[in-house]
């Protein structure tokens, strides 16, 4: 959410606009709503065990992030 406790204050403690923090962490939300929709919450609902299903987000979620993420300096 927007709004959120959490987002107010982070974007209160780095000084910057609400709504530009909002911008940054979009892409962020995104990305783990798709992953957790299609690795997830479809394959449970399709009856997979969710002790399979986990640990396999796990590993798809660091996969993707090394392949799209950027290093900082």
């Amino acid at each position: 959410s927007p709004i959120s406790d959490n987002v107010i204050l982070s974007s209160m403690s780095a000084k910057c606009d609400h709504m530009e923090h909002v911008r940054t962490q979009i892409p962020y939300a995104l990305f783990i709503c798709i992953i957790s929709l299609i690795t997830g919450y479809l394959p449970i609902s399709l009856g997979f065990s969710v002790w399979i299903i986990l640990p396999l987000n796990l590993v798809l979620i660091v996969i993707l992030l090394r392949m799209i993420g950027k290093k900082v300096e």
